[in-house]
């Protein structure tokens, strides 16, 4: 028997809270949801930042618009993917 079968003695109905897998899907979301949002803070101050006069850090202005459109989308997806408006 492969560890993948289920039997009877490792059945776990994820409708329950007290599942084993439920718990720990539930938690991993919970990291995956802070690392997401603790990202999402540090772009949005990375925009700050180079919104705020920082063009000098990018090699040139094209690449510094770039930049701020990477980061701007990067910082939506995440806010979207946490159901945040803004």
């Amino acid at each position: 028997m492969s560890d993948d079968e289920i039997t009877d003695e490792n059945y776990c109905d994820w409708r329950q809270s007290n599942c084993p897998l439920v718990k720990d899907l539930r938690a991993r979301i919970a990291e995956l949801e802070a690392a997401l949002k603790d990202t999402t803070v540090c772009l949005l101050a990375a925009v700050s930042l180079l919104e705020s006069g920082g063009k000098k850090a990018a090699p040139s202005n094209k690449m510094f618009d770039q930049m701020l459109v990477d980061y701007k989308n990067g910082v939506e997806r995440a806010r979207a993917a946490l159901g945040e408006k803004e």
